[in-house]
């Protein structure tokens, strides 16, 4: 999966075009959507230092038991204040949740950027060749499972396996 700060290369369009696909609008709309996010997340960073500061004033409030002119307590109007900004964080880290998400899923279907070495195309006839083997196996030639070849070879151990295990465990040898 890529990252945001790939995508924000301005050659990443120009490579994820050789998939034969335009993807400039899901680059551009993530961009966005991440720049919303960072806004989001410094808001919700200065209600996090607002509402400690108002702590730090309802516990200085609460030591001197200041009362003001009408006869309200201090503390219960920075209570309230402290309890908005928390209603008003709790939303807000909603909203990044969600955000975030979006990103997420929209990065998820970007492809990877190919090499510059790939040709450009849509399947596998597009494919450059580069080499071919075409040496036919010699006559008579059995191919054997890896499993096999490893059991030969008396790098795998079954039979103990199944006996230590009482299941499909291998005993590796060497």
């Amino acid at each position: 999966m890529l990252t945001i700060s790939q995508i924000m290369q301005p050659q990443a369009a120009a490579a994820l075009n050789k998939r034969g696909k335009d993807f400039s609008n899901l680059l551009t709309s993530i961009i966005k959507l991440d720049q919303t996010r960072k806004n989001m997340v410094s808001k919700l960073n200065d209600l996090q230092e607002e509402s400690r500061q108002l702590t730090q004033k309802i516990h200085q409030s609460l030591k001197t038991a200041y009362v003001t002119v009408n006869g309200d307590s201090v503390t219960e109007s920075l209570k309230e204040k402290a309890a908005q900004i928390k209603e008003e964080s709790e939303i807000l880290k909603v909203d990044i949740k969600v955000i975030e998400e979006k990103i997420r899923e929209g990065l998820c279907t970007i492809p990877n950027i190919p090499s510059d070495e790939v040709a450009k195309g849509t399947g596998a006839d597009d494919n450059i060749l580069i080499k071919e083997n075409n040496i036919p196996p010699p006559p008579g030639h059995v191919s054997l499972p890896h499993y096999i070849i490893a059991e030969k070879n008396k790098l795998i151990d079954f039979a103990a396996g199944a006996a230590l295990t009482g299941s499909g465990f291998p005993v590796y040898k060497g």
